[in-house]
């Protein structure tokens, strides 16, 4: 069956009929986004609402080793080291070609799958045939790829920021282990034996993978400040009209009415923390999740985070560790000192 569905949709013969059909091949579009940033810090939100207007397509982590591009084996494939192999990769995905697509391990063959191939298939099929204003490709795992995609083809990338305890929370919450995604940095050059060698608890290898993601997402937008953009995640939580306002002047795109509807609906919920077991809830209490993590992270773990984490946080997002604006708690200190004297 895999066969037969890759002989519909993935062939090179059903690749030139697409291009033939639209005059163009790959994924064209006025407006290319990614949405990326470490895992579970709201890129799945985040890439709904900018696929809210109607012209808007988007791709859901197609470089994801569960679910995703057939050859994806990695996690956060690194294609801005140079030579990587993840390059030719991207530039396929791009334009249209050699692209398959896996079955998840979860996913039954039937006759339905065997004529329509997997979901993430027919997105990359839809996307190329509707021709879109824009197309939004929500995959944190192409955080340390997002160089590579605004130089070479014109994205513009967007990075949410979560805070680690919150980070280290979500990773609980759900069960993932952030080992996993750690050896697989190791593999690709993007983490150094010793430093994973030296994190040795669960909360010092989730520390450590929010620095090594974060870090590459600060020297993207100090690299690329007209193309790439970082969101707080807690920034938005606390106002997410002001921070949908901001982040959309910086890529370039209106704020619409049903984008605005979108944030209105998704912040406006009730739930804080999903129940056990769901994976994903797109509808919550923004502002009730800022800060909510402190329940949840013992004053240990939440110690080793902050010697890992705060210097990188800092940097990113303009506050200390409790959320306080830096710009504010510099005015204060000048204040006392000029009332001490």
């Amino acid at each position: 069956m895999t066969i037969a569905r890759g002989m519909l949709l993935q062939s090179a013969q059903f690749d030139r009929f697409i291009s033939a059909a639209t005059g163009a091949s790959g994924l064209v579009a006025a407006d290319r986004i990614v949405v990326c940033g470490t895992h579970r810090s709201g890129t799945t939100l985040l890439g709904d609402l900018l696929s809210a207007d109607p012209r808007t397509a988007q791709l859901f982590e197609p470089f994801s080793p569960l679910s995703g591009i057939a050859c994806v084996d990695r996690w956060y494939a690194s294609a801005d080291r140079a030579g990587s192999r993840w390059r030719h990769v991207i530039d396929d995905y791009v334009a249209g070609r050699n692209t398959k697509w896996r079955t998840r391990r979860d996913e039954t063959p039937n006759l339905s799958r065997w004529f329509k191939g997997t979901p993430m298939l027919r997105e990359y099929v839809a996307a190329r045939v509707r021709r879109p204003q824009r197309i939004v490709v929500k995959c944190p795992y192409l955080t340390l790829s997002a160089q590579y995609l605004i130089e070479q083809h014109d994205f513009r990338a967007l990075f949410t920021v979560r805070h680690p305890g919150a980070f280290l929370a979500s990773l609980r919450r759900v069960q993932w282990d952030a080992a996993v995604w750690l050896d697989d940095l190791v593999e690709q050059e993007s983490c150094s034996r010793e430093e994973r060698a030296m994190a040795t608890t669960e909360a010092a290898q989730a520390g450590l993978l929010w620095r090594i993601v974060n870090r590459h997402a600060l020297e993207t937008q100090r690299r690329f400040p007209n193309s790439a953009v970082l969101l707080s995640h807690e920034d938005f939580c606390a106002d997410p009209h002001g921070e949908m306002d901001r982040v959309t002047r910086a890529l370039g795109i209106a704020y619409s009415s049903k984008m605005r509807e979108a944030v209105t609906h998704a912040t406006g919920g009730d739930i804080v923390i999903p129940p056990e077991g769901k994976v994903e809830h797109l509808v919550r209490n923004a502002s009730a999740m800022v800060g909510e993590w402190r329940h949840r992270v013992s004053a240990r773990d939440e110690a080793e985070l902050r010697q890992i984490c705060e210097p990188l946080y800092r940097e990113l997002v303009g506050t200390d560790w409790l959320g306080r604006r830096l710009v504010a708690l510099d005015q204060e200190c000048e204040t006392s000192k000029a009332t001490a004297r």
